[in-house]
């Protein structure tokens, strides 16, 4: 989500509580307790970045780049396109899937 927060308004106000979760708990070595409150606003981080989707149409004209994001438990990756107007990429569609055990 932080790669994105400059294409979705506002962002870093729905994204606080999993912030401060991080930063109060996880930090000072405790176990992080996940509430209601952090699954709220980790589905509508969701749902933010699903719908910013959607309303950006390919433009034929503008560059594209392929950005990855592996981790040792899974891939990912985004389509983007740059937008010159708004001087920023922004995101067409993604893809993440697990690694299987032989993939690790």
């Amino acid at each position: 989500m932080d790669y994105y927060r400059r294409s979705l308004p506002r962002i870093a106000a729905v994204l606080q509580p999993l912030y401060a979760a991080a930063t109060e708990q996880l930090e000072h070595g405790q176990k992080m307790e996940w509430t209601p409150t952090l699954q709220k606003a980790f589905d509508y981080s969701k749902q933010r970045l699903r719908d910013h989707t959607l309303l950006v149409h390919p433009d034929p004209d503008a560059p594209l780049a392929i950005v990855t994001d592996p981790s040792l438990e899974g891939v990912g990756g985004a389509l983007e396109q740059f937008d010159k107007k708004r001087n920023c990429w922004q995101p067409l569609g993604f893809y993440s899937r697990h690694l299987a055990s032989a993939e690790k």
